[in-house]
């Protein structure tokens, strides 16, 4: 009979052991779940923000493209409007700048220029320096006359410098654009 009781305690002993494990099992599980709730919680609202984000830009981006072709168009008339043709760009530039001195009441020393070619563009980068003469509210008309002119003017810097009985040496640095001729298709025979 001792067998048997011995027997029976170490079963007995085991479905004890079995239980306790399975309840810490258990209670790990029920802790753990107390705490996962709130960061499937966070982690889903987090989900839910970039969500919100991502289609907020997918509409700005179909906005972007339903309006591309207008903008195309107004991009092209800038183009074509502002950017004279290199063919007949300097002339038109050196008349501007002379008739523009000449009504603001300065004497033109030198207009100068210089390019670069944007061949990806099809432009030329023109660099336009001008050297006048004259007084302080001559020089503020003419400059006041680029930035109205129908033409394109990128005023890049300007200098001042004393002269001769008051007057005032003015060398500007302007930049504008030219479109280059498109390439003429060549008759095949």
């Amino acid at each position: 009979m001792k067998r048997a009781a011995r027997h029976w305690k170490r079963r007995v002993s085991a479905a004890l052991g079995v239980i306790v494990l399975a309840d810490l099992v258990l209670l790990g599980m029920v802790v753990q779940s107390g705490a996962q709730p709130t960061a499937l919680r966070e982690e889903r609202d987090r989900l839910v923000m970039q969500f919100r984000r991502l289609s907020e830009d997918v509409v700005k981006a179909q906005a972007i493209r339903s309006n591309l072709p207008e903008v195309a168009r107004q991009c092209e008339n800038f183009f074509a409007q502002q950017f004279l043709e290199a063919s007949r760009g300097y002339s038109v530039v050196l008349a501007d700048f002379t008739r523009l001195a000449q009504q603001a009441g300065l004497e033109v020393q030198r207009i100068g220029f210089r390019q670069n070619a944007v061949p990806e563009r099809e432009l030329t980068e023109v660099h336009i320096e001008v050297n006048v003469e004259g007084d302080y509210p001559a020089l503020v008309r003419f400059i006041n006359g680029l930035e109205r002119s129908e033409h394109f003017y990128l005023m890049n810097s300007l200098a001042l410098a004393s002269s001769a009985a008051g007057r005032i040496k003015l060398t500007l640095e302007v930049k504008t654009y030219f479109r280059n001729a498109p390439p003429q298709a060549v008759a095949g025979g």
